[in-house]
């Protein structure tokens, strides 16, 4: 309203605004309560990926202005309990208990990280080592190949990669990717 009677109706009296403007001018004249809403927010834990209780939050939206990442993302995590979103695991409550029970997504995922992370060695068709790279994928990157393809090679779906023989130091080979 121009002149600020809520009475006025005329269209000539009126101002085009959005609905958060007129939501943030009626919280500032104390028209209307933020509570008046409720306040629907949960509780929210943080957790590293081994399971450890890192932080409480009180809502979603505080978690996302507080670690700069999207609260879409925290909320997918936690209502699917089945991965981690922005390096972290996430679960509604309060409790400051480490986590029981990994989710399989995540522990995959280290443990590609931890495979993808290895030394390996290229070996031509005789046998002979040709080059050892730091790890899968600085030897994808130069070779112009698929590190999933090297990868493939090492545990055995493949017999070569793009005409060598790859190997990789491992204690014993992961058994799901």
């Amino acid at each position: 309203m121009k002149d600020e009677d809520q009475f006025n109706i005329r269209p000539e009296n009126l101002i085009l605004i959005s609905l958060s403007i007129y939501l943030k001018r009626a919280f500032e004249t104390k028209r209307r309560r933020r509570e008046s809403f409720g306040n629907r927010g949960r509780a929210i834990n943080q957790y590293d990926l081994k399971g450890k209780w890192l932080n409480s939050f009180p809502s979603a939206t505080a978690t996302s202005r507080s670690i700069h990442a999207s609260s879409g993302h925290i909320l997918k995590s936690i209502n699917e309990a089945k991965g981690s979103a922005s390096g972290s695991i996430w679960r509604y409550g309060t409790q400051t208990k480490n986590l029981i029970k990994i989710p399989k997504k995540v522990e995959q995922k280290i443990a590609s990280e931890r495979f993808h992370s290895k030394p390996v060695s290229c070996y031509n068709m005789e046998g002979d080592k040709i080059r050892e790279y730091e790890n899968v994928k600085i030897a994808a990157d130069l070779l112009h190949i698929q590190s999933n393809s090297i990868r493939r090679a090492i545990i055995g779906d493949l017999m070569t990669v793009n005409g060598f023989y790859w190997k990789c130091k491992l204690p014993r080979f992961p058994d799901h990717f």
